[in-house]
């Protein structure tokens, strides 16, 4: 029995190219709107003849062999492509496959979007409660230097240059605050962090499953917001805090997965107006990296203190998975344009890795070659010891 499936309602009407996908074309699922298909015909097969698994496809991620073509002057001064036009250029009907282009962004990469994890049957390495402590400590630390410094390993001082959504602020002021607090008036302090932190997931409660109502930005800002306000309750000590964070843990494990289905939803289709919402400014290679880096380590890093929690508590946890970052020393702390492309033509400093592999730089690299984000990887992944190994051994070698 051949297959032979028409274009959905939606791109029929628009007269676009649709891909044809189940149970969503492409272009539906960039939208976010509902993909319907006309009446089968005759050869076609029954929607009840379906496999099971391609019924149960939910897909607000778009699948790595939907016929897209990421559009190669994606970054250039007069890229104004829509993801529509984007669609419509780049849907290869006859395979479905999913082509990047020749100079597609190092950073693009398709295959850097993948969530791995460790092979099944592994024994993952005993990661004790020091080197847990030491992990927290320098994500806290990563705070204070946030609203000291204006930049530190998990947000970019660029990030927010130009518009710092209303979440970020309160999240901002209120770490402020929590690091100047004194006794007396603590309790007032925790008080009102837990009031923000119930008013930014009430603002957001009925997003919660949903990533079309939502720009890219602002699922990274409510995300950095909650973690920021997490980092602070989970780890302070004071139990009602605590016992306020770990009824948002939830939350912001959705709200991190909504994240990244939104990014490979949007940055695989090409779409430049994620990356600056709102603004009538061209997006330049480096602003780019900044932005998608951001989500890379707002995502590992959430999904790793959400983990490290649990094993502090529980003393197990399973391990969330890894994502690709770029761990090369100096390219996170570039102050401009030209510096972030000086460095980035050094070629392998730039480290783009899966975080899952990053024992190889253990062996392969020098401890000036990671940046600080890489060494908190390093210690949550392989542990204190081996890290204070390495920083020995290249005293030596190099």
């Amino acid at each position: 029995m051949s297959l032979y499936r028409r274009a959905c309602n939606a791109c029929t009407a628009s007269k676009r190219r649709c891909s044809k996908k189940v149970p969503t074309c492409a272009r539906c699922a960039a939208k976010g709107t509902t993909c319907v298909y006309p009446s089968t015909r005759r050869d076609d097969v029954p929607h009840q003849e379906r496999s099971s698994d391609e019924r149960d496809i939910m897909a607000p991620i778009v699948p790595i062999d939907d016929a897209l073509l990421l559009d190669g002057d994606f970054y250039s001064v007069n890229s104004t492509f829509s993801t529509s036009e984007l669609l419509s250029l780049g849907v290869v009907e006859e395979t479905n496959a999913l082509v990047a282009a020749p100079n597609t962004p190092w950073f693009m990469a398709l295959d850097s979007w993948n969530i791995e994890h460790p092979p099944l049957g592994q024994t993952p390495e005993y990661i004790g409660e020091e080197s847990l402590s030491a992990y927290v400590e320098m994500v806290q630390d990563w705070l204070r230097r946030w609203v000291t410094e204006n930049n530190c390993p998990l947000i970019h001082r660029e990030l927010y240059r130009m518009h710092m959504p209303r979440c970020i602020q309160e999240a901002f002021t209120l770490t402020t605050t929590y690091l100047n607090r004194s006794p007396a008036n603590k309790t007032t302090v925790f008080r009102i962090i837990e009031e923000r932190a119930d008013e930014l997931v009430q603002q957001h409660v009925m997003q919660i499953t949903d990533t079309t109502t939502l720009t890219l930005a602002e699922h990274l800002a409510r995300v950095q917001a909650l973690l920021i306000f997490q980092i602070i309750r989970l780890f302070d000590g004071d139990i009602r805090m605590r016992a306020r964070g770990e009824a948002h843990s939830p939350i912001l494990a959705s709200w991190n997965t909504l994240l990244w289905q939104a990014a490979t939803t949007s940055l695989l289709l090409g779409d430049p107006s994620a990356l600056v919402p709102g603004l009538n400014l061209s997006v330049t290679p480096w602003k780019a990296w900044c932005f998608i880096e951001s989500i890379r380590r707002t995502w590992l890093t959430t999904s790793i203190l959400q983990s490290v929690y649990t094993t502090l508590r529980d003393s197990i946890s399973p391990c969330p998975g890894g994502v690709t970052c770029t761990f090369g020393n100096g390219l996170w702390e570039a102050g401009s344009e030209h510096e972030w492309e000086r460095r980035v033509v050094q070629g392998e400093s730039t480290l783009f890795m899966p975080s899952l592999s990053i024992a190889n730089l253990l062996v392969e690299a020098s401890v000036e070659d990671v940046d600080e984000f890489g060494h908190a990887i390093m210690l949550i992944t392989h542990g204190a010891q081996r890290m204070d190994k390495w920083v020995a051994e290249n005293r030596v070698l190099f």
